[in-house]
């Protein structure tokens, strides 16, 4: 999977950290809009959107027909008890949200500490890896994609959650203080005010990954007509070919 084309998403450079300094950054977001205490939101839309979501994933990799799965920036291992009786791997940069991850070990499950960018497997060492509301939060998106590209088996599955950031910013501008709460998790007045450092759509998001899997499913969280997450299922590609988008 080529990484030179790089076309169809917006980089938000002026809130880009560099490489040196990406790792203590990331540590401080974490700490301030913490994905564990997200999942266990105040408010019950926010829950129910989230479940939902992590449904969505766990669904679209069963259907690899595989036992065996890679969480790839797995936060606090909140996706874990989707994927009992799975061998499941999970891979985070973050000490502070591995120590929440490793809480939740249980048999057959293990947590390791790494790059996104640079996951540390040997070619084609997984038939199933996911990657839920991540992507947007890395340097090098492109990158990313491309190391669950090479991880990945032959004809694997890997699912991609994303957020409609656009619809999500079209909401908070119509809701005031929406996603906030005066008890618990705080959210970003705007999706890209800080954390996420690229902002994707699903047209973005497809024009990314088309190069090197092949788009079989893409389902749109809670609705189909209100689509605040985005969650893919692609099949890496066999071998060379044309982009999905061509």
């Amino acid at each position: 999977m080529r990484r030179e084309k790089r076309k169809g998403y917006n980089r938000l450079s002026d809130k880009k950290p560099d490489r040196k300094s990406f790792i203590e950054w990331n540590e401080g977001m974490i700490r301030k809009y913490d994905p564990d205490q997200y999942h266990n939101h105040p408010s019950f839309l926010v829950r129910t959107v989230e479940a939902m979501r992590c449904r969505a994933v766990r669904k679209m990799c069963g259907e690899s027909g595989e036992r065996s799965v890679l969480d790839v920036g797995c936060g606090a291992g909140n996706l874990l008890k989707h994927f009992d009786g799975y061998d499941y791997v999970g891979i985070d940069i973050s000490e502070y949200i591995l120590e929440k991850a490793v809480s939740r070990k249980r048999e057959g499950a293990c947590f390791v500490r790494g790059s996104v960018e640079a996951l540390p497997f040997r070619d084609g060492s997984f038939p199933c890896v996911f990657s839920s509301e991540v992507i947007e939060h890395v340097l090098d998106p492109a990158l990313m994609l491309s190391e669950m590209h090479r991880v990945l088996a032959d004809g694997g599955v890997a699912v991609v959650s994303v957020p409609n950031e656009p619809l999500i910013d079209l909401i908070k501008s119509l809701v005031p203080g929406a996603g906030r709460s005066r008890d618990g998790y705080n959210a970003p007045k705007r999706m890209k005010d800080e954390w996420h450092l690229t902002e994707f759509s699903a047209a973005k998001f497809k024009t990314l990954a088309g190069e090197g899997f092949v788009i079989e499913k893409q389902v749109g969280i809670p609705s189909p007509v209100l689509p605040i997450r985005y969650v893919f299922k692609l099949r890496k590609r066999r071998g060379p070919g044309k982009r999905i988008d061509d």
